[in-house]
């Protein structure tokens, strides 16, 4: 991502120092031109996070995926969501800078309410059950997990068992066919949102545009 987005600067800073080469010939030996180069571009962070999630589901789903890449892509997943609302509100909505202590869940819902968005159909559940496990996570503890079994007594000694270590309930949650379903609710969920708020009509993860702000100076130079 990171070389694809770069290559257009290169370009630019290519094509303005062969024009500043060209400005150069006539000035005196006391004098130099400068062409001073201000990129910008806007760093949208949910897009980045949702790349990233993206990239641990492909590697989860692969032959050697591990459930750590699930827990991994479930995480960053739920970053996508809160920084989705946040980029939304603070384009779209007045005075959104007071809500920023306010969670994830009631920012998601200021952004419903704005544009009239139904959070309690699908794909927007999955939001929540996200969330959950994002503040599960965040703030989780060292826990004792049980689990109870009802089997047949031999006359004789124990009983034959096939048991399995007792998960919690964020590792009950880290499975692959759940990691899947939660990736395409959200990215599905993010769309109806951004095309309910009339922002653009370019998907919302379109790559980050960079701008060039371009000036020229002579200077006197040193001696």
């Amino acid at each position: 991502m990171r070389n694809k987005i770069a290559e257009p600067a290169k370009s630019a800073y290519r094509r303005l120092r062969r024009r500043t080469l060209l400005c150069d010939v006539g000035l005196t030996n006391d004098m130099t031109k400068k062409t001073n180069v201000i990129v910008t571009r806007e760093a949208k962070s949910y897009v980045r996070t949702l790349l990233i999630s993206r990239h641990l589901t492909e590697r989860a789903m692969s032959p050697s995926g591990q459930q750590e890449d699930v827990f991994s892509a479930l995480v960053f997943l739920a970053f996508s969501i809160e920084a989705f609302c946040n980029h939304m509100g603070y384009k779209l909505i007045d005075d959104f800078s007071s809500f920023d202590h306010e969670s994830a869940k009631d920012k998601l819902k200021i952004i419903a309410k704005k544009f009239d968005v139904d959070l309690g159909r699908p794909p927007f559940q999955a939001f929540y059950k996200l969330r959950k496990f994002r503040d599960d996570m965040a703030h989780s503890r060292s826990e004792v997990v049980e689990d109870q079994y009802s089997v047949n007594s031999p006359e004789k000694g124990f009983p034959k068992m096939d048991l399995k270590p007792p998960s919690t309930e964020w590792e009950l949650f880290c499975t692959k066919k759940n990691l899947k379903m939660n990736y395409d609710s959200v990215v599905q969920g993010l769309c109806e949102i951004y095309e309910a708020s009339g922002l653009s009509r370019e998907s919302p993860f379109d790559r980050e545009k960079w701008n060039l702000k371009m000036s020229q100076e002579i200077e006197l130079a040193q001696k």
